[in-house]
């Protein structure tokens, strides 16, 4: 309840991690949810940092200053809501760390769904130019709300409409704010077992935009490589400094556009 962490895009997955860990760690006096604020839904590599999220782009540029205040504001809400949790960890008291865990849920939905609209802008359009265009009436979109915010006015869409329910996004840095905010922060430590795909499966199950989106957020990885390869780039970003990964791979994973992408 203290140190443990995962995110899978499966969700009977992350049910099942709950349902393992609940059984390997005799907790039986706690109910099967305890880990709910810990284990999550979502794809590992497709999400923002904090810092893009308060630029509203994929790239790292100019941020809004109205938008990097509302994300300082929400994320230090949902920390110390996540933190009391953390102090339940012994507790029974199931009621109150599902209150605590849905008010620090509610306090990143708006975070979540600017976030969203970033990706979706990506995805919605296949050319470089056309993606910016769309992402700046989001951003005008975003900034007319943040202004307005206190009337009760929604974000724009919560994705666009060509936005494919296949993609699940997560942004690490603020769903789980407390391992990113403590000095040297980062995760101490990954472990896993990454899907292996080359650049046809990727595209063929996922789109073109999948793997253009990868190709974005890590600079310099190349489209023939391994999807394995962006597991190992996504580890090693999220790590605080002096940490460690360890993640399954395939033999391509020193070979070639594979090798080039990952180092």
């Amino acid at each position: 309840e203290l140190c443990l962490y995962g995110v899978d895009k499966n969700i009977f997955a992350v049910d099942l991690a709950k349902l393992s860990l609940w059984l390997a760690t005799l907790a039986r006096e706690h109910p099967f949810t305890f880990l709910d604020h810990a284990l999550r839904h979502g794809d590992s590599l497709v999400g923002l940092s904090r810092e893009q999220i308060a630029c509203f782009n994929w790239e790292t540029t100019k941020q809004l200053p109205l938008l990097r205040t509302l994300i300082d504001q929400r994320v230090a809400e949902a920390q110390a809501l996540r933190e009391q949790i953390q102090s339940l960890a012994t507790s029974d008291d199931v009621p109150e760390k599902a209150r605590l865990l849905r008010e620090a849920n509610e306090a990143l939905d708006d975070l979540r769904r600017i976030g969203d609209l970033v990706v979706s802008a990506f995805f919605e359009r296949d050319k470089p130019k056309d993606r910016q265009t769309l992402r700046a009436a989001y951003s005008g979109q975003v900034e007319r709300w943040l202004v307005q915010r206190d009337s009760g006015t929604v974000v724009g869409p919560e994705v666009g409409p060509d936005f494919s329910p296949a993609v699940v996004t997560f942004h690490w840095e603020i769903e789980f704010p407390e391992v990113f905010t403590r000095p040297n922060g980062g995760f101490d430590a990954f472990v896993g077992n990454p899907p292996f795909a080359g650049k046809n499966t990727i595209t063929a199950s996922q789109g073109a935009g999948y793997l253009q989106l990868l190709l974005q957020l890590h600079e310099a990885s190349h489209g023939a490589a391994d999807l394995a390869a962006h597991f190992y780039r996504r580890a090693f970003n999220l790590l605080r400094s002096g940490g460690a990964f360890g993640l399954i791979a395939t033999n391509t994973i020193a070979q070639g556009d594979t090798r080039s992408t990952g180092l």
